[in-house]
């Protein structure tokens, strides 16, 4: 999840986000919570802008618009923070908007629109 949210980050920073692995190397056991925290922080800072939504940028399935390449993160997140919750006995009750976005069909028609590009 670091390791995402640090390759959504470059992408909105302008960056070939695609050149940095999707995963964060060199934490300590303990570090995680920071990580996670400096990681989060990062990538809303460099999404901050709202005419990025709009900008292509480059995903594993090709060339789309910020608020798709978004919206895949979003997902991301919230099903592997689910995961990591669950298998680690932690309570899994997130923002129930974010639940709802992620799972709407405007969403989910929208990523598949792009992926099949």
């Amino acid at each position: 999840m670091v390791g995402g949210l640090n390759r959504i980050a470059i992408m909105g920073e302008g960056g070939d986000a695609l050149a940095v692995a999707p995963r964060a190397d060199g934490v300590p056991d303990d570090g995680w919570p920071q990580a996670f925290a400096q990681a989060s922080a990062r990538a809303r800072a460099a999404w901050a802008d709202d005419a990025k939504l709009t900008e292509l940028v480059a995903v594993p399935w090709g060339k789309v618009p910020g608020h798709v390449a978004l919206a895949g993160y979003i997902q991301e997140v919230l099903v592997h923070g689910w995961d990591l919750a669950t298998a680690t006995g932690q309570p899994v009750e997130g923002d129930p908007d974010l639940a709802q976005y992620a799972r709407s069909e405007e969403h989910t028609s929208e990523l598949q629109s792009h992926h099949d590009l």
